[in-house]
Order: C-alpha cells, then structure tokens, then sequence
C-alpha cells in the first residue's frame, strides 16, 4: 500500500451491523424451528440413524454459522483477547480484537481462530440439540456422550467435525454414530489474508489509513470497507462481505487498529 494517504475521515455508524444483528438473530431462532419440524419428517425414514444424523447436521450447520458470524464481528475471538475494545449492541454487547497495539502486531492466527469458533459451537450446540428432547417424544431413546469440535478455515469454505458419539433405540432397532462433517461456504480466509496485510502496512504507517487502498482491495475482491473512529487513536474497521452470505446476511469481520505507539 503505497498510495498516497490520508487521515481517516470516514465517520459511519455500526447501524448496518446492529441490523444485521437483529436479522440473524430473528433467523437463528426461525430456523431453530424448522430444525424440529424437519424432526418429524425424517422420524418417519426407515432408517433409524437417518434422522438424528439430519437432526445433528442441522444444529451443527446452525450453530456453526452462529460462530462464524459472532467471532467475525469480534476479530476472529469468542473468549476476549488481552488487547480488545467494548461496543454496546441492542441485544449484546461485544468487543473488537485489536490487531495493532503499541506499535505490534497483536492479531490471532488463522489457527487460533479456529480454536476460538470450535470453541464457540462447543459451547453452543446442545441449545439447538435440546437433549434430543422432540425425539424423546417420538419414542426414540438416545444416549449421548460429550462432544467436541475441530474447524478448518478453508481458501473458499469452513468445515466442521464433530465427533459426537451417539447410540439410538427405537423398539427392536439399535444405531450408533459419532463423526459429523459440515461444510459452509465462507471467506473468512480472504478476509483474514486482508486483514493481516493492512495491519502489517500500519506498522509502517501508524497514524494513517490509505483509504483508496482499501476502496482498491474492496473493488479486487467484492468486499467493503467501513472504518469507524472510535477514539483519537482506535480506527475500527469492518469488512463487509456480500459474496458468500451467512443466512442471507453479509458476513461481516471487524477489528481495531490502536495508532498509538505509547498504549498501555
């Protein structure tokens, strides 16, 4: 990024993100809904793991859209970070990893990003299993073990493995599972390659944003840019991703950018 600069003067509010917020939470809890109706459709397979293994791929599908879209609004993180800045949402408040701070690149590895969303779907998936409870009801008797998650953040996907052990009865049937693979379109790892290469040009140029560069990179790459000034010294910036959607929403990664070489 050799253009020249200029100081960042685009002032524009999180107004899109708080929509975007309030539509996929609306959407998380529509489909939640639709996951147990397509229950008692696949109940009535031949096949007794057909229908749980659908019910787990859809939570798991759910669930990991959910930690894509929450850990991409705080720069990769589910767990705060040592180096972070609050914001206040009309349902939750959440914060923004800083990549640069005190003249340092601070920013997560793809890999700790992937920690941080398995850890998000770990935490989260049983609300969407409900304990199998709609299959309780239809005479099945399930039982579980723990589980765990392994995400691979892919050039033009992310994956989720879920080992899940699972052993199912129905009258004089029996199955068991235990591995579940889902896949969703994403490019979260465009977006972080981005990411990483504007936070390395601050290293060189702290104070400044070259903002035609990043209308360049947006242009190149379908993406959109948004930087918010937080404080004198903190730029937020936000990438908008309209390519590959979550739920029909635009995927959105927002991180800080600390201009200030003296932080504490």
């Amino acid at each position: 990024m050799d253009k020249r600069r200029g100081q960042v003067s685009i002032f524009i509010l999180f107004s899109f993100v708080i929509l975007i917020i309030a539509g996929f939470l609306f959407y998380l809890n529509h489909q939640v809904e639709e996951i147990k109706q397509e229950v008692k459709i696949q109940s009535a397979s031949s096949d007794l793991s057909t229908p749980i293994k659908s019910y787990v791929d859809l939570c798991l599908k759910s669930t990991g859209e959910s930690a894509l879209y929450f850990t991409g609004l705080q720069g990769g993180f589910f767990n705060e970070p040592s180096h972070k800045i609050d914001s206040k949402g009309i349902f939750y408040n959440f914060f923004h990893a800083v990549y640069l701070f005190n003249g340092e690149n601070v920013m997560p590895s793809l890999q700790t990003i992937e920690n941080e969303i398995s850890n998000y779907i770990d935490e989260n998936l049983d609300s969407c299993i409900d304990d199998f409870k709609d299959f309780n009801n239809l005479g099945y008797k399930i039982t579980r073990s723990g589980f765990s998650t392994a995400t691979s953040i892919n050039e033009d996907t992310v994956a989720f493995s879920l080992n899940f052990p699972i052993a199912v009865e129905k009258g004089q049937k029996s199955s068991t599972m235990e591995d579940f693979l889902v896949v969703i379109p994403s490019r979260l790892s465009l977006v972080y390659s981005l990411a990483e290469n504007i936070t390395d040009d601050q290293l060189t140029h702290l104070g400044s944003i070259c903002i035609s560069c990043l209308i360049e990179l947006g242009d190149a790459n379908n993406l959109y840019f948004e930087l918010i000034p937080k404080t004198a010294n903190v730029t937020i910036i936000a990438v908008e991703d309209n390519q590959t959607k979550l739920s029909n929403k635009p995927y959105v990664f927002v991180f800080a950018i600390d201009h200030n070489v003296n932080a504490a």
